[in-house]
């Protein structure tokens, strides 16, 4: 079976597929047509993160983005551009990307400061965001080359800490994605206890599409421990990594031709639905939204519904975590050790 006719069942999901899809060509000509006269000497590339990155955006999306390039020439070169890159954004995606300075048409770094000091005393949230959001759901605007090359390094200067050979998982991959996603979480209680952020979206987006992204990349360091040699893990973790989120899932189930794994993707797909038709609907992220404080969920309906629905998610994704795998793979111990 092929993901487009697994779809069949998922209206929400496939429709936010195209959405995504369309809007994402017409940006990147655009894009194309802004740097037609680009010198050879600026190496970079403008990645698409978020809804976009996992193909599920709608109307009421924003499109995050950020640029990496390889020298402060190019950046400043970059930055010459910025107003034109967020007119151009703006003509297509009208609604404002974060205000935290991760995301957006300013947000740029030097690729080699990534590299360096990953788990560091200098290693800040912003930096582990765009590593992991380079890696799990980033996707290439413009600059598709570099955008390989670059995310090629990065996977290559997790798993070389790696011993060579088989039934090895890549310990300080899957070390930095459950940071990542722990990271987050936490995040997640400042920006609404400290910051003053809306409450509601924000944690059924945490219960649903961030957990979702997290799961996916716990698959992937999973499905690669038979590969012995580095270059073929990186390949293979690449290869993965090109996929969207739940059509990784999608594929990684697939392979493993179990009646009882594909049920239980059925009914993750079955949630995510009602998650993505909820709030791709004006009237509903406005409803969440207005959830200012955690209280206030007891008189949301539609809340209470969605954080129910999560429950369900979080109780499958664990059944096909185990589904797929047999107790004695070494992914079990390493999420706990």
């Amino acid at each position: 079976m092929e993901y487009i006719d697994f779809l069949e069942k998922y209206n929400s999901i496939k429709e936010c597929i195209n959405y995504s899809n369309d809007k994402i060509s017409v940006i990147k000509q655009d894009i194309t047509r802004l740097f037609t006269d680009v010198s050879d000497e600026f190496e970079f590339t403008i990645i698409t993160t978020g809804s976009f990155g996992r193909r599920e955006a709608s109307d009421e999306s924003d499109l995050d983005l950020f640029i990496f390039c390889s020298t402060q020439a190019a950046k400043e070169f970059i930055e010459s551009k910025g107003h034109d890159l967020s007119e151009l954004i703006n003509k297509h995606v009208s609604k404002d990307s974060g205000s935290t300075g991760t995301f957006g048409s300013d947000a740029i770094e030097i690729f080699e400061n990534v590299l360096k000091n990953i788990g560091g005393t200098q290693d800040k949230n912003e930096s582990l965001t765009r590593r992991m959001l380079l890696l799990l759901e980033g996707y290439p605007l413009y600059g598709e080359a570099v955008f390989e090359k670059y995310r090629n390094t990065l996977i290559d200067k997790y798993i070389d800490s790696t011993s060579e050979g088989s039934n090895r998982i890549d310990k300080f991959l899957l070390n930095d994605i459950i940071r990542y996603y722990r990271t987050i979480t936490t995040d997640f209680q400042y920006k609404v206890e400290e910051d003053g952020k809306s409450w509601g979206l924000r944690n059924i987006k945490l219960r649903f599409s961030r957990k979702l992204l997290y799961f996916a990349g716990i698959l992937t360091v999973a499905e690669v421990i038979s590969d012995k040699l580095h270059s073929e893990r990186t390949k293979s973790i690449s290869e993965h990594f090109n996929k969207p989120a739940l059509e990784r899932i999608f594929e990684i189930t697939k392979e493993k031709s179990s009646p009882q794994c594909l049920e239980l993707l059925h009914e993750i797909f079955s949630k995510y639905e009602i998650f993505l038709y909820s709030i791709c609907k004006p009237e509903n992220r406005k409803e969440l939204e207005n959830i200012k404080m955690k209280t206030d969920r007891l008189d949301s309906v539609l809340y209470n519904t969605l954080s129910t629905e999560s429950n369900i998610f979080t109780d499958k994704l664990h059944e096909l975590l185990t589904c797929l795998y047999e107790k004695e793979h070494p992914i079990y111990s390493s999420l706990v050790f």
